[in-house]
């Protein structure tokens, strides 16, 4: 059985944000963070309350998870560049945030565990992916139509976490992680033979392609190609699976010239600084062959 996954809805974001829209909600987090921290109130969830989570899930895994949310739409969403407003954890560094726990039984008679902040509307989505607990978005009654999960609940306590400033997150490493980047890897390296082999090939030559990190649950990743020139490519690519088989696919991208001549808040050269920042590989190409070059 093919499974596709929806990497466009994550560049569709992206360009409606270059056009003026500020509302990215298709974030995910990962495993590890010391940057934000939380605790469990003593009192509000005892062993039978997480027993009744669905399986898998753990009080433990749900707030690392939460605190990795918070950190990476910090990290990758700030106000400076999405719009002032967007962020909504961004005006509370420096101040805790209390999250509801909550336990949604869908009509198909699965549970789901939510995450719902004392301030503020939406409410946190997680998933599970080898034995990984994730926060992979999140939903608003407004904004989300039938993914929206009701008013019925069962509350199973509060988490209070402490907002601190962003920091490079730390994406995770999986058996299942390892065959994306590698057709990932695949990909670029298809892109610069074919690089070589336009009519273009002296302006691309010896140009800079980094690939962007990501987590596991993630739809896809994207490529930055920049020349010395300084002009430079956006390539997003999906990643398409089919039994063991990982296949990395492009998505229409687009062009920034004159990318380290933008002001370092501009969009673009944010993204690009990001991605740079948190690129598993850099390469060279040169001559249609990629040269693995040191970790920035």
């Amino acid at each position: 059985m093919t499974r596709s996954k929806g990497w466009i809805l994550l560049l569709t974001a992206v360009l409606l944000l270059m056009g003026g829209c500020a509302t990215t909600t298709k974030t995910g987090v990962g495993i590890t963070t010391t940057a934000v921290s939380s605790e469990l109130k003593a009192t509000d969830l005892g062993a039978a309350a997480e027993a009744e989570l669905p399986a898998g899930y753990t009080l433990a895994k749900i707030r690392t998870a939460l605190e990795d949310y918070i950190n990476l739409r910090l990290w990758l969403y700030p106000d400076r560049t999405e719009g002032k407003g967007t962020n909504e954890f961004e005006p509370y560094i420096g101040q805790d945030l209390e999250f509801e726990l909550r336990l949604y039984t869908g009509s198909d008679g699965q549970k789901r565990i939510y995450a719902h902040a004392d301030k503020g509307k939406s409410l946190v989505t997680f998933t599970l992916m080898d034995g990984i607990v994730y926060a992979n978005g999140k939903v608003t009654e407004e904004e989300s139509g039938a993914d929206w999960p009701g008013q019925d609940f069962q509350a199973k306590g509060t988490l209070t976490q402490h907002i601190s400033e962003p920091h490079k997150p730390d994406y995770g490493s999986t058996p299942h992680k390892d065959k994306m980047i590698a057709a990932a890897k695949e990909y670029a390296k298809r892109i610069c033979e074919d690089l070589n082999a336009s009519s273009e090939r002296d302006q691309w030559n010896k140009a800079e392609v980094y690939i962007q990190d990501f987590y596991e649950y993630e739809t896809g990743t994207a490529l930055w190609i920049v020349r010395s020139d300084d002009y430079a490519w956006y390539s997003p690519l999906s990643f398409e699976e089919s039994g063991d088989t990982i296949k990395a696919v492009g998505v229409k991208g687009f062009e920034v010239k004159n990318i380290h001549g933008l002001a370092a808040d501009q969009l673009e050269r944010f993204m690009f600084d990001r991605a740079v920042s948190d690129s598993i590989t850099h390469y060279r190409c040169s001559e249609g062959k990629l040269k693995e070059m040191t970790n920035p």
